[in-house]
């Protein structure tokens, strides 16, 4: 099943959408589908298989198309007062979600197709994501400094930030 821009959002969906228009000030849907509709759409686009996030492009805005997993992990965010459990799976997950919406939104705001750029861009705006989610600065805080220190080290050498990339840096 491939989305288009007028079919209906689910409940998860238009809270991921409102908070990505909201930071970057865009046209954009997000839409959730099962990882096995993913990769099939990424294979097809000649994306890594083994991608979790993908980007298509409409005459009247831009759809985010993330895995369901994805999404179930950003409704973990939404209006969360208490931070996750230190080092838990709940908090990377999280982390992971905040990140790979962030990076979207970072190809479609910056127009960059540059991996390791938008993903530091993605580390530098994940936290505000958060709170775009409805997260407390605590749990935003959080989620931001695990990406920064922790999962920045776990990402794939293609999508690793350069030594350069910083809060004030040169992108």
């Amino acid at each position: 099943t491939y989305y288009h821009m007028t079919d209906k959002r689910t409940a998860t969906e238009e809270t991921l959408t409102t908070a990505l228009r909201d930071v970057f000030g865009l046209h954009v849907s997000v839409r959730c589908a099962p990882i096995a509709e993913q990769v099939k759409h990424n294979s097809a686009a000649g994306d890594n298989a083994t991608a979790s996030v993908g980007r298509l492009w409409f005459k009247k805005g831009h759809v985010v198309r993330v895995t369901e997993n994805i999404c179930s992990a950003a409704s973990t965010i939404v209006g969360r007062e208490l931070p996750f459990p230190a080092d838990s799976k709940e908090l990377k997950e999280a982390t992971n979600a905040a990140r790979v919406l962030a990076h979207e939104g970072q190809h479609i705001d910056q127009d960059e197709k540059d991996e390791p750029k938008v993903e530091c861009y993605a580390v530098q705006t994940a936290a505000v994501v958060a709170r775009h989610l409805g997260a407390s600065m605590a749990v935003a805080r959080q989620l931001g400094e695990y990406l920064a220190v922790v999962d920045v080290e776990l990402m794939p050498l293609a999508y690793k930030p350069p030594s350069t990339c910083y809060d004030g840096g040169p992108y």
